[in-house]
């Protein structure tokens, strides 16, 4: 290689190893003493015959205990439907394995026997997803242990169809209607998500004995990781608003919140979390107070309310009063610089719905409604409405979406575009008299 560039360290950029030129060498097959031929990493295939050794491998014969199984039979004893029983499996694993990244030799590729991962209730990813497969088909559910590569390995296993390619174990559920991916060593990943990190990844997928299935995971949707809030605004003395909310999360939003609430060591660390996650840092405003419903692991989303006071919320000038009543500008900063000649990417894909419900000061008019705003794109998608309830009463209605992770450069244009009516949504202002 001549000419090369030198490797500059962006943000939101692609992986380093689809950034970087090197070399993967690998060993497709080798011959014996007697000149006969053995494949070892030809292809898809013969990684899948590898794969298949190792859990062989997890087998231990000698280790018979079936409290496992027992704990199976009792997490959805009384449960109707299979996603409330992969449900019950999956939140109590996420719940009661911890984490524990322990790779010796070869210990880094073959699971541990899932009664061992039980009793230890410790384990890493092959170790938890191997422990989960087994619960999960000894109470019906035909659940698959599998492979895969986190974004941060740009392969395909047609590609290179080495280890290099997988750094993870999930299980896999292909039902009928639906297949769901478990991922348990992130206790806040909601069933029906995969884990961001494997979004859009090759996973292998072990079918039965010499038989396997690629199965790619699926771009979770915007709205399905929407955000959903109900504001009640009110002015109070010297300039100043007082806002109650009620919030939903789901998906995505879910799992960063139930991060920011059970991740924070101390409580002011955690109220600063959750102000940055609810309000993103606006400097003229503050949480007073806050409750939650975290449904950590139920089938349902997580639930927020409190009170807020924007301080400073309305200027006068002139004998009318201006006020910027949507309060979080969500994607400040998300613009990307002219310069920048290389793929910007996004964690996930994000959805915030909110109403504001604005009650305006005694015999306030409002003097001109701001116009409305309707985008639908490849790669947002943009909402704004106002309308007058009564005399004393506006209710304003926005969306802002960002429906896609990767924006490659010929896209730039359009995104900044974008950006900016996400900038006008947060920049509209109210003008009373």
């Amino acid at each position: 290689m001549k000419n090369v560039n030198p490797y500059i360290p962006l943000p939101n950029a692609l992986p380093r190893l689809e950034r970087i030129p090197h070399i993967a060498p690998y060993i497709k097959g080798l011959r014996d003493k007697k000149g006969v031929y053995h494949p070892l990493l030809k292809d898809e295939s013969t990684l899948f015959q590898w794969y298949e050794s190792l859990l062989e491998q997890a087998e231990d014969e000698n280790y018979t205990s079936n409290k496992s199984k027992e704990m199976a039979e009792l997490l959805v004893k009384g449960l109707n439907t299979d996603e409330e029983k992969i449900n019950a499996i999956y939140s109590w694993t996420q719940k009661n394995i911890q984490y524990l990244a322990y790779e010796y030799a070869m210990g880094g590729f073959i699971p541990r026997p899932a009664g061992k991962t039980f009793e230890n209730t410790s384990g890493d990813c092959k170790d938890m997803s191997l422990l989960m497969t087994e619960m999960l088909n000894h109470i019906g559910i035909p659940a698959k242990f599998s492979w895969v590569g986190t974004r941060d390995r740009s392969y395909t296993y047609s590609e290179l169809p080495t280890p290099m390619v997988d750094n993870h174990a999930i299980v896999v559920i292909p039902l009928t209607d639906t297949v769901y991916i478990l991922d348990a060593t992130n206790r806040f990943v909601p069933l029906g998500h995969p884990p961001t990190m494997i979004q859009g990844k090759e996973i292998m997928v072990y079918m039965d004995t010499g038989n396997y299935s690629i199965f790619q995971a699926p771009i979770m949707s915007a709205h399905s990781n929407r955000r959903k809030t109900q504001w009640t605004i009110k002015p109070m003395e010297n300039n100043n608003w007082l806002g109650s909310f009620e919030t939903k999360v789901y998906g995505y939003a879910k799992e960063q919140f139930l991060e920011a609430i059970f991740n924070s060591k101390t409580e002011p660390e955690r109220n600063f979390q959750i102000a940055q996650f609810l309000l993103n840092n606006n400097p003229k405003t503050f949480l007073k107070t806050f409750n939650f419903e975290s449904n950590t692991r139920e089938l349902k989303p997580s639930h927020a309310s409190g009170i807020v006071s924007l301080n400073n919320a309305t200027r006068e000038i002139e004998g009318n009063t201006y006020l910027r009543p949507v309060i979080v500008n969500f994607f400040d900063g998300y613009s990307i610089p002219s310069r920048r000649t290389e793929t910007f990417i996004l964690k996930n894909t994000l959805y915030f719905e909110d109403t504001f419900t604005i009650q305006l000061p005694d015999k306030a008019k409002i003097s001109k409604f701001p116009e409305e705003i309707d985008i639908d794109n490849k790669l947002i998608k943009a909402k704004f409405s106002v309308k007058q309830v009564d005399d004393q009463t506006i209710e304003i209605s926005t969306i802002q979406a960002i429906k896609v992770i990767r924006i490659d450069p010929e896209d730039f244009e359009e995104w900044n575009t974008a950006m900016k009516v996400f900038e006008q949504i947060s920049n509209v202002t109210l003008i009373f008299n």
